[in-house]
């Protein structure tokens, strides 16, 4: 089970640092910038005597926060240099002030991870930040009526005010001793638990502009951090070693930049949609005269229905639910066009779909993205004069999807950076009851899409 502290330190740190000492427990502190410049001594002591440091932002102030990911953004890397200055290294550990639960929108995720970083939600809660001077018995009684998982995540708080805290800490440790937990402390190897996506409490807007900034700011950001942390660990590689690492990098900037280029010629070639649009898999084309498709997102969006049709798929709609479901490969594919969200029975996981919209009665989809949907690649475009040719090349079904987040090669989790997206399940009387419920998802405009089956990979084109 996983103790972990947020909003510290303050002057009751070493309070409870002295009490996970005489139990021989560890664990985790999410702690403020602002607070960490204060108290430099106890960062170190933290580090030093076994716990993990994790990146809670610099000031906690929401307003900051999420109102635009570059508010977050300055500040979880503004703490990441007092940190860095204070034990050495940064942490890759983050927690969002709140909680991510209508917080962060896929975005949030997705650039953090782009940065390196994994967010960390908990699954029971002390109550011991619902009001001033909680007292420590009421603490401990939130404590035991978490429901005891397998593995069992404790919010609680280290910040002033929060004396009430310490006292219930050695009852709380003790509890769950008596339960037969083991007690760690946070690591890469620590599944995060995190809050399913649900509707922003923020308003926000993302373009395309801005989104390639982020991404070049945390790309360089990562970069830095990396040979930061490998200057820091005194690591010395063979000249071997190091050539071949460099040849790793080179072929990651060159696949990236044959993507970026490829995607570049596919939106400027749809920009004109007064041509005919033909999609080409072996010997079989399919037309879509000018107006039977459309460009959304900067993406070419095709009917889903006559892209089924074409691929020898099954689609219906489900106008009560306002949902449409695709038949494919021995799977059904579920796609909601209010949330932008597709999903699967089998794999019992939704992801976002940006681009999808429905429109004088048809359901226009992405077409790359759905196309991958059904185990099919984009292999290239022919933005003729007359006409606009995509080629598409079937891989052998969506089990061919890109590799899983914890493959670290070209071309795959570099390039193409997982987001699992959590779910929960919809009603039993919904006619598809194992079907996991689709979750409100936070702004129109987004850049991932899905592959299917036996992996939940989210793709930058």
């Amino acid at each position: 089970m996983y103790l972990s502290f947020d909003d510290g330190p303050s002057e009751w740190t070493p309070q409870v640092l002295d009490i996970l000492q005489e139990e021989q427990v560890s664990a985790t502190f999410f702690v403020l910038g602002s607070q960490a410049e204060r108290r430099g001594e106890t960062i170190r002591r933290i580090v030093r005597e076994g716990h993990a440091l994790g990146n809670h932002t610099y000031n906690h102030k929401y307003d900051e926060l999420y109102s635009s990911f570059d508010g977050l953004w300055q500040q979880v890397e503004r703490t990441g240099r007092i940190l860095a200055e204070l034990t050495g290294s940064e942490p890759a550990l983050m927690r969002a002030p709140g909680g991510t639960h209508g917080h962060f929108d896929a975005f949030y995720y997705y650039y953090l991870e782009r940065a390196g970083y994994t967010v960390y939600d908990w699954n029971v809660d002390s109550g011991d930040s619902r009001r001033r001077g909680v007292p420590a018995a009421d603490i401990l009684a939130n404590v035991k009526a978490g429901k005891l998982q397998h593995e069992v995540h404790v919010l609680m708080h280290d910040s002033a005010g929060h004396g009430e805290t310490v006292k219930a800490l050695p009852d709380i440790i003790a509890y769950y001793k008596a339960k037969g937990y083991r007690f760690a402390a946070y690591d890469s190897t620590v599944r995060p638990v995190q809050y399913t996506l649900a509707p922003s409490k923020h308003q926000r807007v993302y373009t395309a502009a801005g989104h390639r900034v982020m991404l070049e700011q945390l790309r360089a950001y990562e970069e830095t951090r990396q040979v930061a942390a490998a200057t820091e660990s005194g690591a010395v590689v063979s000249g071997e070693k190091a050539a071949n690492e460099a040849m790793t990098e080179l072929s990651i900037e060159r696949a990236f930049a044959a993507r970026l280029q490829e995607t570049r010629k596919e939106t400027a070639a749809a920009l004109a949609t007064v041509r005919p649009l033909l999609l080409h898999s072996g010997e079989e084309t399919l037309r879509l005269d000018a107006g039977e498709y459309e460009m959304l997102d900067g993406r070419l969006a095709v009917p889903l229905r006559s892209l089924t049709d074409w691929l020898g798929d099954a689609v219906w709609w489900d106008d009560k639910r306002r949902l449409a479901y695709a038949e494919h490969d021995g799977q059904t594919l579920v796609f909601d066009p209010g949330t932008s969200r597709v999903g699967t029975e089998e794999s019992g996981r939704v992801q976002p779909l940006a681009g999808m919209q429905l429109r004088q009665g048809s359901l226009y989809v992405p077409l790359r993205e759905v196309a991958e949907l059904f185990g099919y690649e984009v292999t290239g475009y022919s933005p003729g004069t007359e006409q606009l040719e995509v080629k598409l090349r079937l891989l052998g079904g969506p089990s061919v999807a890109v590799a899983a987040a914890s493959v670290r090669s070209p071309g795959t989790a570099e390039l193409l950076p997982s987001l699992l997206l959590r779910w929960s399940r919809i009603p039993e009387e919904l006619a598809h009851s194992s079907w996991r419920s689709f979750l409100a998802f936070g702004g129109s405009w987004s850049i991932w899409s899905q592959h299917a089956r036996r992996s939940a990979n989210e793709r930058l084109l």
